[in-house]
């Protein structure tokens, strides 16, 4: 073993020695077979860097911006370590990808340079698992119009009432799902009542929607009733959704068959054993 050290812990006595035994020789150390210690007197590869700083290693570029560290295969160039004033960057070999880290992001690189649209996060058969998100993601544009902020599932609790509201009413089924993508929910359910509630006002009402209706998209938000049992009495035409703006609640009506005009059934369709499901899509804020 080869030593660079200071002899018997004094700081300005340098001494270049090989083999032996000396005192505080542990500064720099080459052994049989090439590897190189800086810090320990037993270096497992041929540079091995031990210390208690936070950062043993200190790499300095002087004055210009540019490659801190160049790696190579062989003779091959396989990657850079560097940085300019936009901040530190990792590059591959020539024709591959890096990243720059940038203030508050990652900037993809391609090739030694910033790449706009250009490199891929994962591959079809080397995908990443899950991304978790704080906030949202622009898919097919960097606007406005292309972020989607949100993907929502969950359920809820629908049930009949009216626009100025019910009491009493008993359900065996009462069950609702809900997918939401942005703005726009789709809801689905089953009611099944055992005895129906008692109703007043004018029309009647699906409420319990998983969220409040927008009212910025006027007669947008409306849902059709694909199947319905036992009715205490029968409409006159076919059973729709109105969404009901402002409102996490939506109304039912009637599209009269062989016009376009539409009425609101009376609440007595709504018998002890009807059972009913449908589908509502609208909008929120």
């Amino acid at each position: 073993m080869s030593y660079i050290g200071k002899k018997n812990g004094n700081p300005n006595t340098d001494f270049l020695e090989a083999g032996g035994e000396l005192e505080n020789h542990d500064l720099i150390n080459v052994d049989a077979s090439g590897n190189l210690g800086i810090g320990t007197t037993s270096p497992q590869k041929p540079l091995q860097v031990n210390g208690d700083d936070t950062a043993p290693v200190r790499v300095v570029r002087e004055t210009s911006d540019g490659h801190l560290i160049q790696l190579y295969k062989d003779t091959t160039v396989a990657g850079y370590i560097g940085y300019t004033s936009d901040g530190l960057y990792i590059d591959g070999e020539s024709n591959h990808t890096g990243i720059r880290f940038g203030g508050g992001q990652y900037v993809p690189k391609d090739n030694g340079i910033d790449s706009d649209n250009g490199v891929d996060l994962g591959t079809g058969a080397a995908r990443f698992k899950n991304l978790y998100l704080g906030g949202g993601v622009y898919l097919g544009g960097t606007g406005s119009a292309n972020h989607l902020d949100d993907y929502e599932e969950g359920t809820f609790t629908p049930y009949f009432t009216t626009d100025s509201g019910h009491s009493g009413g008993t359900y065996s089924v009462q069950s609702g799902h809900y997918v939401k993508v942005g703005k726009l929910v789709y809801c689905r359910f089953t009611l099944a009542l055992s005895s129906a509630p008692t109703f007043s006002g004018t029309y009647l009402v699906l409420a319990g929607l998983p969220f409040t209706v927008s009212a910025n998209y006027d007669n947008d938000n409306i849902g059709n009733i694909p199947y319905v049992t036992d009715l205490g009495s029968s409409p006159s035409g076919m059973l729709c959704y109105q969404a009901w703006d402002g409102q996490s609640k939506a109304f039912i009506f009637e599209m009269d068959a062989g016009t376009s005009s539409r009425t609101y059934p009376s609440y007595s369709i709504i018998g002890n054993t009807t059972r009913w499901k449908g589908t509502v899509t609208y909008i929120i804020d």
